[in-house]
């Protein structure tokens, strides 16, 4: 099972019901962060970005994993980088995920418009 977050409320809201899935089946969770290195920076702090984004991805994947072994799931974590959607799409398919949980924003309008919704793409892709 795959659970990509970003540490948001509503992704660790839908934490606990993935961690109720995974404890019934006796699967293994992959907590996946991505740090979206999709969008320049015009400051030229690229780096020192990425550094910090990372360092913060690797504490949202710790905590759910830590949140993981104390109920006794088994759990992988990783943090990547790159677009969101396309790390979520080669993640799952180099892991032979059978099962992603994701959670989204519930963005509505022009928000999800500008915004975009890495689960809509992901929820509508053919893969």
């Amino acid at each position: 099972m795959l659970f990509p977050t970003d540490g948001s409320e509503p992704a660790e809201a839908v934490l606990d019901y993935a961690l109720q899935i995974a404890s019934k089946h006796e699967a293994t969770i992959h907590v996946l962060n991505v740090v979206d290195a999709s969008q320049d920076s015009p400051t030229g702090v690229q780096d020192d970005v990425s550094d910090v984004l990372e360092q913060e991805g690797t504490e949202i994947v710790n905590e759910a994993a830590q949140r993981a072994t104390e109920r006794g799931i088994g759990v992988v974590s990783e943090v990547f980088h790159g677009d969101p959607y396309e790390a979520i799409v080669e993640y799952s398919t180099r892991s032979a995920i059978e099962l992603l949980v994701l959670p989204t924003h519930g963005r509505h309008g022009l928000q999800r418009f500008l915004l975009g919704s890495v689960t809509e793409r992901l929820t509508s892709s053919p893969r």
